[in-house]
């Protein structure tokens, strides 16, 4: 019988969490845990096979560096989207970027659930390919192969698709007030829509059919908050323009 591989998690905030939950839940790995902000340090005697840094992207050089020095032998595990791990010439360090949204919260939600994509750093040898493998096979997940600017297009379009909608969806809520549940039967028809069609062949609207009275009513409305009208404007505008 194998020994479990020890893995370290370097970041206690909402992806760290849900990783650390995913690993101690399988069973197959000895897991723990390191966090400035809960200090939480490196156990006496614990040398990790993998240290996994869920940190922000303006740490994650520094990170490397200082992890790199202490454990030479280690697989440094990067799950960012706009870090190229090539770049780096020193540890031995790869990307494994999950593509999802992630709370602590939210620390049951199984990563096997979740699309990964993987990338080698330049140092990545045959022993760091089979850890990684024993890895990702000990989480149940599946890890697509594709490079940096492939990975950046994602989390671009995972930002617009996710991230952006949210937030729309905030304003709208905010406009309504106490009444989500008059609009929750239209969000739900648009991602129906999405699972058979294109956007662009269920796009409705005052922006698409030029309503240019219905558009001018709605910025009367909103006179009252820049911010919204220059939303506004801004998506009536792209739409406008990519309609003919």
């Amino acid at each position: 019988m194998k020994k479990k591989i020890s893995v370290l998690i370097v970041g206690a905030g909402n992806l760290g969490s849900v990783v650390y939950r995913n690993l101690k839940r399988s069973g197959s790995f000895d897991t723990k845990i390191v966090s400035k902000s809960k200090k939480l340090n490196v156990p006496v005697n614990f040398n990790p096979d993998i240290i996994w840094i869920l940190k922000k992207d303006d740490f994650i050089p520094a990170e490397v560096k200082r992890w790199s020095k202490s454990y030479p032998k280690a697989l440094l595990i990067c799950s960012s989207a706009t870090i190229n791990v090539r770049e780096f010439t020193q540890g031995n360090i790869l990307t494994l970027y999950p593509l999802g949204t992630f709370r602590k919260e939210h620390a049951h939600i199984r990563l096997s659930h979740v699309p990964f994509f993987l990338e080698y750093g330049i140092n990545i040898n045959k022993n760091h390919k089979v850890l990684i493998q024993r890895l990702i096979r000990g989480l149940g997940i599946k890890a697509n192969k594709i490079n940096y600017e492939q990975r950046l297009a994602l989390h671009i379009a995972a930002v617009f698709g996710n991230n952006f909608v949210n937030a729309l969806w905030g304003i709208s809520l905010g406009l309504i007030g106490k009444n989500k549940k008059h609009l929750m039967p239209i969000l739900l028809q648009t991602i129906e829509n999405l699972k058979k069609f294109r956007p662009h062949e269920t796009q409705t609207g005052p922006a698409i059919r030029r309503d240019y009275l219905t558009i001018k009513k709605h910025l009367q409305f909103l006179k009252s908050n820049d911010d919204l009208k220059k939303i506004y404007n801004a998506i009536t505008e792209y739409l406008i323009s990519k309609t003919n």
